[in-house]
């Protein structure tokens, strides 16, 4: 069944609480993570990983940065770095 809501909806936040109980009775933490984001260098605009065109490196296919399509590598920062953009074709640069 499917159950579509709202975010605000009473039905999700009791969702939500349950789901925090259970990871706090099972010890598992949430911690906030410091996201690297890659940035276009000549432009300084930040792209998403499906702006970006890599080879694959476990394949070798040239692929979008969210997921290669032959394999379904999902590549790290780093080998985005290794891509450009989609569409200009600009160099990548790393940014905290």
């Amino acid at each position: 069944m499917t159950y579509i809501v709202k975010t605000y909806d009473p039905y999700h936040e009791e969702k939500v609480k349950e789901l925090f109980l259970k990871l706090i009775q099972k010890r598992i933490y949430i911690r906030k993570n410091r996201r690297t984001s890659i940035l276009l260098k000549n432009a300084k605009k930040f792209l998403q990983d499906r702006d970006i065109k890599l080879i694959c490196p476990e394949c070798g296919e040239e692929t979008k940065g969210d997921q290669c399509d032959k394999c379904l590598h999902v590549p790290t920062t780093e080998e985005l770095l290794e891509g450009k953009c989609i569409v200009c074709g600009s160099k990548l640069v790393k940014k905290k």
